[in-house]
């Protein structure tokens, strides 16, 4: 049984996760100036990158929808 609750919970965290990345994603698309001001995609970023990166992309994103 304790098989089968990990699965469920690894299942719910990816839903979660799926989730939280469909929402950014909308908010992108919608052109919403907080749509990178995100937990999840600024970690991704800033660890994989780092900060300057994040800036930056942040920047751009904010050049282009005009804010």
């Amino acid at each position: 049984m304790a098989d089968l609750a990990q699965i469920i919970d690894i299942i719910d965290n990816n839903s979660q996760m799926i989730s939280e990345i469909t929402g950014i994603t909308k908010s992108v698309i919608a052109k919403d100036p907080k749509a990178l001001d995100n937990a999840l995609f600024e970690n991704v970023i800033k660890n994989h990158f780092g900060e300057s990166m994040y800036d930056k992309i942040k920047k751009i994103y904010h050049d282009i929808i005009g804010t």
